[in-house]
């Protein structure tokens, strides 16, 4: 099978020639929002702004670096705060450290709550002038809640105007944060580091007690991972180091990070399967709804999954080149007056996943449908299904099922984004003549598409395309551009 980012990047070529349709007339886009809690499940958050760090493009403090330690973070802003979001796969720690570990806890010798806990500090030169502005700890206390343990040249307002919220789980760890821009003096061009630091981010070898002489084990020790990363040079490791007047720092602008838009489809899929009993053959029909008349969709991509008790009648296509266009394309458009037809780009069946890809489009825009789309695949009931029984089928885009299958979203032009036209799923029991479909659609859901995005191949969750504004249609969504 050809792979999607092969397909794509065809696609893409020939769509640069397409008609632009209005944009005000395909979709509404608005601001998303971010509420600060730490779950990091607000619509502002752009599903591909998502920058990974880890040994390749961060830098441990020193050696002796986890290698599996990692972290993902993204920045975003409006009118009136700078947000970042982190998330880890490692569960934050906590050991107790005091200033100076010879002596006891006092005023004078309090918790060093930067080495003691898993610890997010922000570095910021916030104009841009290669000067260190602001360093603000986010950390947390004993009992993991959150805690800003250092704030420099920030006064007791500016720090409490600050949100900052932090969840913790058996393995994994979000923060949220929210600083007003007014606070640290951003209006456009800034520079930031990020570093994580945690007890246990690193290793140290130390003498087993009680062992043999030179008998040594491996044991956690505090490390931190420094974003973006910099050159340690053998005679001096920590000489570009973010505490030093060479510190290598990461650049952006307020304009490159506003918060992601929403934006809201007024279609989306329709599954309908027939009654039957055991050893029927029945065709499920698959139905693209709710389009208006001056909407054309030019692509969709998806994955049709269903139950065990169903049978796939179908499984390799009759033409090659086409796959299951022939089979299962009941209503799909006519060639356009430049008699380009509809193609199937890509498609395959896995029998461990009970899963179909399909992906079928065209990059002329007299071909594009303004109606309904339907899809109707053919399945036999399993001679031993019981009356009763369940059968499903789903409409949805897995990422798991996307590296399995190969298909890999390759944005070529960074300021896309991409509109989800949903899920679906419906059942029915067998043997029962009521059907009870549920056509779970979900048309008011948004995935941006871009190539820098986590994870690295760059698969969404994404489920029917509309070209518009010459720009190619990716994944199984509609194309909008990516930023207000």
């Amino acid at each position: 099978m050809r792979t999607f980012k092969k397909v794509l990047s065809v696609a893409l070529v020939l769509a640069m020639a397409v008609s632009c349709f209005a944009l005000t007339s395909l979709a509404k886009s608005t601001p998303g929002t971010i509420t600060v809690d730490g779950k990091l499940d607000d619509n502002g958050w752009a599903a591909d702004g998502w920058t990974t760090v880890d040994t390749t493009t961060g830098t441990f403090q020193g050696v002796g670096g986890k290698d599996t330690y990692k972290y993902d973070f993204q920045l975003a802003a409006d009118d009136t705060n700078l947000y970042i979001a982190i998330k880890s796969p490692v569960a934050p720690a906590w050991v107790k450290t005091l200033k100076d570990p010879t002596k006891p806890e006092s005023e004078s010798n309090p918790i060093d709550y930067q080495t003691s806990a898993t610890n997010l500090r922000l570095w910021l030169d916030s104009n841009a002038d290669g000067t260190r502005d602001y360093l603000i700890d986010f950390g947390h206390k004993d009992d993991f809640s959150a805690l800003i343990s250092r704030a420099d040249n920030l006064t007791e307002e500016q720090i409490a105007s600050i949100q900052y919220k932090n969840v913790k789980a058996d393995d994994s760890y979000s923060i949220e944060i929210a600083i007003p821009l007014t606070a640290v003096g951003i209006t456009g061009d800034f520079k930031y580091i990020l570093s994580l630091s945690a007890p246990n981010a690193g290793t140290k070898e130390v003498a087993v007690e009680g062992g043999e002489e030179g008998e040594t084990e491996t044991v956690d020790a505090y490390n931190c991972l420094h974003y973006p990363s910099y050159e340690q040079p053998a005679e001096n490791i920590n000489a570009n180091a973010p505490w030093q007047k060479t510190a290598v720092y990461a650049s952006t602008k307020l304009a490159d990070i506003s918060v992601a838009d929403v934006v809201e489809a007024d279609f989306g899929w329709d599954i309908v399967i027939p009654e039957g009993k055991a050893g029927d053959e029945i065709d499920v029909t698959i139905t693209l709804k709710g389009l208006a008349d001056d909407k054309a969709v030019s692509l969709f991509s998806m994955f049709v999954t269903h139950s065990d008790n169903l049978v796939p009648v179908v499984t390799e296509p009759s033409v090659k080149g086409a796959p299951f266009m022939k089979e299962f394309g009941t209503k799909i458009p006519a060639a356009g007056s430049n008699g380009e037809e509809w193609e199937s780009l890509g498609g395959a069946y896995s029998a461990d996943d009970n899963a179909y890809y399909l992906c079928f489009g065209t990059a002329d825009d007299n071909a594009a449908a303004n109606g309904e789309i339907v899809l109707t695949i053919p399945f036999k009931i399993a001679d031993d299904a019981k009356d009763g029984d369940e059968l499903k089928v789903s409409i949805n885009y897995d990422e798991a099922l996307a590296e399995k299958f190969d298909i890999t979203v390759e944005n070529m032009d960074e300021d896309l984004k991409a509109l989800d036209a949903g899920t679906a799923d419906a059942t029915i029991k067998v043997g029962v003549t009521d059907t009870s479909t549920d056509e779970s659609v979900d048309v008011s859901s948004s995935a941006p598409v871009d190539s820098s995005s986590t994870p690295s191949t760059s698969d969404f969750g994404l489920a029917a395309i509309i070209v518009l504004a010459v720009a190619a249609v990716i994944g199984a969504a509609v194309i909008i551009r990516k930023r207000a």
